[in-house]
């Protein structure tokens, strides 16, 4: 079975399931292969893990709560970003190789702002 951990920050996960201490680790991306009954457990025991539908259902749920994978922004960039609520394709980059800056953002934040 492959379960998704929709708690993405946590790697790891241990419980003890008849007397045998069970670890499953997830990759980046919140995703493990195990056992039906291991996958049941975590399941019943974690709530936000879930049985993947498939590698597809999988890389849309991860990239979907993360909309900076893979941009190139500065981290201030995207922490102002996602405070404001905007998404990377709202912002033009105009930092090296088109990286968004925070100058970019706040531009964005206050044309959205002069808009209304």
């Amino acid at each position: 079975m492959r379960v998704v951990n929709e708690h993405h920050r946590t790697r790891r996960l241990r419980f003890t399931e008849a007397d045998e201490t069970v670890e499953v680790e997830f990759d980046a991306a919140g995703r493990a292969e195990v056992s039906d009954a291991v996958g049941a457990r975590l399941i019943e025991r974690y709530g936000p893990i879930r049985q993947a539908e498939g590698p597809d259902d999988v890389a849309e749920a991860y990239l979907a709560e993360r909309p900076w994978y893979g941009v190139e922004a500065t981290p201030a960039a995207v922490d102002l970003a996602e405070e404001a609520g905007l998404r990377p394709d709202e912002i033009e980059g105009t930092g090296e190789d088109g990286r968004i800056t925070k100058g970019d953002v706040q531009r964005a934040i206050d044309e959205v702002g002069g808009a209304d």
